[in-house]
């Protein structure tokens, strides 16, 4: 169970790191349509000679850091994800791994089997305080 508990919270976490991926993402796109509209207005100015080469190369560095930043940003979601994917598989298996023991445990209770799959020899015996212990069968 705890197991299942920490894959849960870790799954969780993930879950919100691909939420925060996706979100940079989003602003990363805004940023590379900010620095691309820059770079052509810079671009124009430049080829009539109104702008220097500095405030050029400035346009175009932003606008390449720009597209790098959003590149990196997708990669992010694309690994978010894969990490989120694993912690669902994970917590698939876990499930049913419980859900396994829980039938055996069942069938065992059922065919009056202790958890190590011997014939359970046990049987309420009332105390002399009123109250119950288990106390071995001696069929």
């Amino acid at each position: 169970m705890r197991s299942w508990m920490r894959a849960a919270r870790q799954a969780a976490s993930i879950c919100a790191s691909v939420a925060s991926a996706r979100a940079n993402a989003i602003d990363s796109e805004s940023r590379l349509l900010k620095a691309e509209q820059d770079f052509k207005r810079n671009d124009e100015l430049f080829k009539k000679a109104l702008i220097s080469d500095t405030d050029y190369t400035a346009a175009k560095v932003a606008y390449d850091g720009a597209k790098a930043n959003l590149e990196n940003a997708r990669a992010n979601i694309t690994r978010a994800e894969g990490s989120l994917k694993q912690a669902k598989d994970q917590l698939g298996q876990l499930k049913a791994q419980a859900e396994e023991v829980e039938q055996a445990q069942q069938a065992a209770a059922e065919a009056g089997l202790d958890g190590g799959g011997h014939r359970c020899c046990l049987r309420p015996v009332l105390t002399g305080t009123g109250g119950s212990t288990c106390a071995p069968n001696r069929w």
